[in-house]
């Protein structure tokens, strides 16, 4: 999980550097609004990710002292959430990701409801045959 995170860390810290380099003048980076989100998205993302391993690998503060520390860790996981805020630009930028979504979770329930039918006949079937098969030489073998 954490090669994961460090992954996807360096990998929008990189998309961030690409987006910064294609600015011809470099102020209006900060007038862009996804930019600047982007920023304040990698900024949490950074702190929770490196710096706070940071300062627990040193030793410098401990997220189990039961106090102000662990306040602290537990806004850094407050602000995880604001990485789902990334998500909503990318729906909102491909209407067609929902619909196909949306595809998804009603073909998840079609399944469900097929593999719930298909466990209770299989669940029948294995009573009824148990049953059948008391006092024969079935039974010494496989029960």
């Amino acid at each position: 999980f954490k090669v994961a995170e460090n992954a996807f860390c360096v990998y929008f810290f990189l998309e961030l550097l690409v987006r910064f380099g294609a600015f011809r003048n470099k102020r209006d980076c900060f007038r862009d609004f996804w930019f600047t989100f982007d920023l304040f998205i990698l900024c949490v993302m950074i702190f929770e990710t490196w710096v706070l391993v940071l300062l627990m690998w040193l030793s410098v503060w401990d997220p189990n002292d039961g106090g102000h520390g662990a306040s602290l860790f537990r806004l850094a996981r407050l602000l995880r959430l604001c990485r789902i805020a990334k998500v909503t630009k990318v729906v909102l930028a491909m209407p067609e990701l929902v619909v196909l979504v949306r595809g998804l979770i009603v073909g998840c329930r079609a399944a469900t409801s097929s593999l719930t039918f298909i466990g209770v006949i299989v669940y029948v079937f294995a009573v009824i045959f148990r049953q059948l098969a008391r006092d024969t030489a079935l039974e010494a073998k496989f029960f």
